[in-house]
């Protein structure tokens, strides 16, 4: 037998046993927890002075002046 035959074998039979270890492995039982949804949410903040405003601004959040 050739060594071209012997690799094709090979590969052949480890494509065989992959498949059917993959077809007879066990199915989990327990399911994932779903995924939380992002939710925004829209607050209103009232800063009693220029310096808590400006405060507030530096903490990066997402601002969203006079929303209604």
């Amino acid at each position: 037998m050739s060594s071209r035959s012997r690799r094709f074998t090979a590969v052949t039979a480890l494509g065989v046993v992959a498949g059917l270890g993959l077809a007879l492995a066990p199915a989990p039982t327990t399911s994932v927890p779903a995924v939380e949804t992002f939710a925004p949410q829209l607050v209103t903040v009232d800063t009693p002075t220029r310096a808590a405003k400006d405060r507030l601004t530096s903490l990066g959040l997402d601002l969203t002046e006079h929303a209604g």
